[in-house]
Parts: C-alpha cells; structure tokens; sequence
C-alpha cells in the first residue's frame, strides 16, 4: 500500500469536541507525499486525483490514534499493584527500569512496544524511555524502525531513585543533549522531548538544566504533576520555597506550550491559572489513575480554564496500549455519563491539539498527514444495527464496545505501519 492512492469507504472522523462527522460514501486520497489530497465525500473527489489507484475497503476509516503519555521501559511491569503511586515507583518500576539498561532488553522491550502500538491503532506517540542515553537511543531505532511518528526522551532523575537509575546531573544533561543532537528531527517523525522524571527524582539544578536544554533545541518538554497526595506533600518538603508544585516547574523555566504535564489530577486553582498562562497540555490517563486510585481528573476545571488536555495510556500503571481501551476507561473515570464525541475527539484531534500539532495530524483534511486506521466494524457494530448507523450512535458503539481486535491496518503517512493476520484482504483493487 503505497501513495498515492484513493481509497473508498466510510469516514468517522473528528470535527469538534462536540461533533463528529460519518461520511457513508466517502474517499480518501493521499499523495505521493504521504499527505492527504482529499478525504470527504465520493462526489466531491477532486479531478486532479483522478489518476491515482484507486482501493476500496469495507473497514470504517478513522485517524490515527495519538498517545500523549506513555513509558517504553514499564511495558512488562503492568498489572503491579501498590498502596500508593511512591511504592509502586520504588518497588516495580524502578527495577524495571534498571532491567531496561541491559541492551538486549531494552531492544526486545522497544521492539514489543512499537508493534503493540501500531496493532492499536497508535500512529503517534510521546513517550518516556529510562536514564540510559544507550538503551534510550535503541529505544529511538526501533521507534524509527516502526514507523510510529514518536516524542520521546530520556529519563532525567537524579535523586531518590536507585544507583542504577540516578545520574549526576552534568552527565544526565550532556548524555540528554547528544541524543537530542541524534535524534531530534531527525526525520519528520521523530522528535525529542526534554523528560526529567518528576520533581521528588530531580534537584533544583537538574530541573534548571533541562529547561535549558529545552530551549536551547526547541524539544517538547514531559514531566509529571499531582499525581497523588503523597507525591505532592512530598513535592513540597523538597521544596519548601515554593507555592505549589506546579510553581516547581515554573521557577525552573519548565512550564510554556511545548510542555507535556502528566495526570494534573490534584491541582489548584491558581495552579490551573498558571498552565493557562503559560500555555500548558495536560495528558488525562485514566486507566493508570484508576489501577493506581490516584483520583479524577478534574475535566470540566480545565475545559473553564481553557488548557489543551489529552489522553494517554501511561504504561505501565496503565494496563494496555490500546487507546481503545483507555477512551472507555476515560468514560468510567469521570463518574458521568461522557459525550462519545468529546472521548473520540480528545483521542484523535484532542491529542494533536495538546502537542500543537492539529495542523498537521488528529482529523483526516486536506493537507494534514495521512495517518489513518481501518476498523472492522463487525467487532462492535451488533448484527442487527443497520449498515449505516446515525453518527452518534456510531460514535458512541465505537468508543463503548470497540476494541483492538477490530484493528484491521494502521497507516502512518500513508504506508502500513501494520496489518492484521488477514492482511489487506480488507481491501480490494478498484484499478
């Protein structure tokens, strides 16, 4: 499956928070470029497209799912239960992070996580390796390798975690910034994102460096924030100076539009103040809050303060990869019935808007990059709903009963990044 193409079939696609739009009789043309030429209605398909092959599918078209906030390292601690977010980090994550040093590791590991996230439907990801510059660099080969269009970067920590884990902090960021120089924009789907760990794993000097590093290359920031009570009272002992957590950060020169906070559960209001200012995206993970019972997350506080929020799987306190899976567990989290357009929004369009790149991914237009999935719709849609449902009822059996068996292919910049076992039998030439 090669660009350029045209490809016939039904569209879901994401128009707003609040709207989504189903195309019945739709196409999909995309360039030699890997852009999208066209997506929208059959009669409307532009002449000049007319040359390109053309495929038809009986899979409902979707775009890519993008996961905001997710760590490579944890893939094989899921399912590790702890009282609270603390004991869970020393006595399952950080072990397995130190596994993750060992090369051979880290490389089976990177390998397994980009698969399972193109299997999901995953064309976009930013997500966290560990303190290791090596395996954090295997890490970034078997990104590249799947295709995945990835945001990701090494652990910075350097207290408080384990000998294996801490860095001194003139190291951590030299290592940091010959991976950025590697790898950052290295392609036009890789980039680097400046990760220190949190602010209980990092000094003062750390947390100033790596805003520095930051800046100096133009690199996404990912970082963690009110998690749990615990985290933040112990936040605050470090730092006694400060007015509140999100005030950490923000002395540090860490907080501006570029910057990924983690959870953001237990804020306050002058703290949702302040990300506003600064211009902030916060990446909502539902299912590591709730296998954690690390609280809800306050979505209609941030709606009224007007900062970008997304979705992430947060592997490995969250349970799957499947973006499937953690739409719904949004949908429980909030202990309210959720428009479905609002859930499939913040996973698509949501999640591009939060990395500032709606312009470019999040919705299947004209211009944007032809990141897209085709779902199997006999996996939810219940064989007496007529062929073509209403677009919310759609919607609505998407994210409620949908699930990653119903992946048929996963498309980034117009290739297949993956493809069931049934391959492209989903698909028929039209040429």
């Amino acid at each position: 499956m090669q660009p350029p193409y045209v490809l016939y079939g039904r569209i879901l696609n994401p128009v707003s928070a609040k709207r989504v739009e189903y195309i019945t009789d739709a196409a999909i043309a995309v360039g030699e470029d890997g852009r999208i030429a066209f997506a929208g209605p059959v009669a409307e398909l532009p002449e000049s497209v007319s040359h390109y092959p053309k495929r038809t599918t009986e899979c409902l078209i979707t775009p890519g799912f993008i996961d905001l906030h997710t760590h490579v390292p944890q893939l094989h601690a899921r399912g590790r239960c702890e009282e609270t977010l603390l004991a869970w980090l020393e006595r399952h994550i950080f072990p397995a992070e130190e596994r993750f040093n060992d090369p051979v590791v880290s490389r089976n590991v990177s390998r397994a996580f980009f698969a399972q996230l193109a299997s999901n439907g995953t064309t976009a990801v930013s997500a966290y390796s560990n303190s290791s510059p090596e395996s954090t660099a295997i890490a970034f080969e078997e990104a590249e390798r799947s295709g995945i269009r990835t945001c990701m970067g090494m652990m910075l920590m350097d207290r408080n975690g384990t000998p294996g884990l801490d860095r001194p902090p003139g190291k951590a960021l030299e290592e940091s910034e010959s991976l950025v120089r590697t790898w950052h924009r290295k392609s036009a789907r890789l980039e680097y994102a400046v990760s220190p760990r949190f602010a209980i794993a990092c000094s003062p000097e750390l947390l100033h460096g790596a805003a520095e590093l930051a800046a100096r290359h133009d690199c996404y920031i990912q970082t963690h924030l009110n998690e749990q009570p615990g985290e933040v009272a112990e936040t605050l002992r470090l730092f006694p100076n400060a007015k509140h957590y999100t005030d950490v950060y923000d002395e540090a020169g860490l907080l501006g539009p570029r910057t990924i906070l983690g959870h953001g559960i237990h804020m306050r209001e002058e703290e949702l103040a302040l990300l506003a200012v600064r211009g902030c995206s916060v990446a909502h993970c539902p299912d590591a809050n709730l296998f954690l019972g690390s609280g809800r997350f306050p979505i209609e506080r941030y709606a009224e303060h007007g900062i970008p929020y997304g979705l992430g799987s947060d592997v490995g306190a969250g349970t799957s990869l499947s973006m499937q899976h953690v739409m719904k567990s949004m949908s429980h989290v909030q202990g309210m019935a959720l428009p479905a357009e609002l859930v499939f929004y913040t996973a698509t369009l949501g999640n591009a808007r939060a990395l500032g790149k709606q312009e470019m991914l999040g919705s299947l237009e004209t211009g944007k990059e032809a990141d897209f999935v085709l779902h199997d719709t006999s996996i939810f849609l219940p064989q007496e709903s007529p062929l073509n449902p209403s677009a919310e009822t759609l919607v609505e059996l998407f994210v409620h009963l949908g699930s990653a068996n119903q992946i048929a292919a996963t498309v980034v910049a117009g290739e297949a990044v993956y493809t069931a076992d049934s391959g492209f039998s989903y698909l028929s030439d039209l040429s």
